[in-house]
């Protein structure tokens, strides 16, 4: 995620956008709103895929609308000063305890 975080944190500098990801609440907001909206046309995509079958046009709508979807959340990354990898470990560990007792449990109905 970092490669990811840096290109953007760069583009924006570059194109004098870089006020955007100070840790405000108005930047934390739009951000949120940008991303519900990005994942809505992903949605999108992904209906009318299985409405219409697959093709290359489709899977290129695809890749472009998830790309926006990850830029806005290298936003709110940044925005929300969030340590990502510690964020991630730390939810790798509640998604292993979570699962090993849902295993366990679904094991013991089957007996």
């Amino acid at each position: 995620m970092d490669k990811y975080i840096k290109e953007i944190l760069d583009f924006d500098k570059k194109y004098g956008i870089s006020k955007d990801n100070k840790p405000t609440f108005q930047n934390l907001f739009y951000s949120g709103l940008c991303i519900g909206g990005e994942a809505g046309e992903l949605v999108n995509v992904i209906k009318k895929i299985w409405r219409d079958g697959d093709s290359i046009e489709l899977r290129k709508q695809l890749s472009e609308e998830l790309v926006d979807v990850v830029v806005y959340i290298c936003k709110l990354i940044v925005i929300g000063e969030i340590d990502f990898d510690k964020a991630w470990k730390q939810k790798l560990e509640i998604l292993h305890e979570r699962w090993s007792k849902k295993l366990i449990t679904e094991r013991q109905v089957k007996i």
